[in-house]
Parts: structure tokens; sequence; C-alpha cells
């Protein structure tokens, strides 16, 4: 197991400062409909490319470190840095790495238009709760979309990264190839963080 420098720790411990500020931000942009939200996300990518550039694990384990109320926040920081890492590993050229990262890091805008207690809701959601849930990605593409002119691929992970390769996914039950690599690439790295993460309505 890789053991993340001193020194990394610490840039990486500033670059999360950094992000927790700055999504919040960002998030609130694409819920007014501001066109240069996606652009004002390139230095919080860079920030986070050159962390992962630096160590993988380094920004990753500090994102384990977070508090209920900001799981969204400190989540789309983690899937950004996974999207960037699976990126690098797949060597796709820099502007698909650099999209995929903005893309991971937008993926769940759409929850900012749900009710703020369904997010921070401390029992298991019952099947009403998962049908407002579900529109999040929806939500998300909408937004994006109406943001302006911005990345097809950011949108697209948006709408789809709940969709899964067997077809059983939401909300359109894209099935196989159907689905994007990004969003496929979204979707293993949402349900990683997911998994290895405390949330609010699941341990």
């Amino acid at each position: 197991k890789r053991v993340p420098p001193p020194n990394e720790s610490h840039a990486a411990q500033q670059v999360l400062s950094d992000c927790r500020a700055a999504v919040g931000e960002l998030f609130a942009q694409i819920r007014s409909g501001d066109a240069g939200a996606v652009e004002d996300a390139a230095p919080v990518v860079s920030g986070i490319a050159e962390s992962v550039e630096r160590n993988p694990d380094a920004l990753l384990t500090l994102t384990r470190v977070r508090t209920l109320d900001e799981y969204t926040y400190m989540h789309s920081v983690a899937v950004s840095a996974l999207m960037i890492n699976m990126a690098r590993q797949l060597q796709l050229p820099p502007d698909y790495v650099r999209q995929a990262g903005t893309a991971g890091l937008f993926m769940d805008v759409g929850k900012g238009f749900l009710p703020p207690e369904l997010l921070a809701k401390p029992i298991a959601y019952t099947e009403e709760d998962w049908v407002q849930m579900r529109r999040h990605p929806q939500l998300g593409a909408e937004a994006v979309k109406a943001a302006g002119d911005l990345s097809q691929i950011v949108a697209d992970v948006c709408l789809h990264h709940h969709e899964r390769y067997d077809g059983s996914g939401y909300p359109d039950r894209l099935k196989g190839d159907d689905i994007s690599l990004f969003a496929r690439m979204a979707a293993i790295c949402d349900t990683y963080d997911a998994i290895a993460s405390a949330r609010p309505h699941r341990p």
C-alpha cells in the first residue's frame, strides 16, 4: 500500500480546502443558470488533477474524512479525482482527462435542486424518497445544458451516471455500449466512492 509523503498530504489538504469552498459556489452557479460555471471549474479540476498526478492516494484519503452534511460536495471531489485517475489509466487524451474530471465534479449537481432534508435524512430512504432522489440526473443534465454551450460529456455524465451495463439503471434503462464510456466510468467511480463512504441514509 502506498503511503502519501507528508508534503503531498499537506498539499492535498490545501487542494481539498480550496475545493470545499469552490464546489459549493460552482453548484450554485449551475443552479442559477450561470454559463461560466464549467469554465470557472477549470482551476478546481486542475488542482485535483495535479494532486492525483503527484500521488493518487493522498487526496482520496482526505476526502474520506468528511462530515455527513458535506457529503455531496466531497463526494464530487472524490469522484472527480477517481475519474481523472481512471482516464489516465485508460490513456485518454489530456482534453478528455480534463473533461472526465469536470464531469465527475458536476455529476451530482442535480441534487442541489432536491429538498435538503432528503439529502440529510439520517435513516434509510423510503420508496417515495427514492422516487425523488432518482430525479437528480435529469435535473442536473437540464441545469448543465441551460447554463450554456457546455461540454456534452458533462451533461451526459450528469444524466447517465446511474445507468448500468445490464440495463437495470436509470433514468433511461440504457444497456451495454448504449451507455457512453464517460458515463460508464462515472458509474464505477460513483459507486466505489459511495460504498467506501458513510452517507446520511446509509453507513
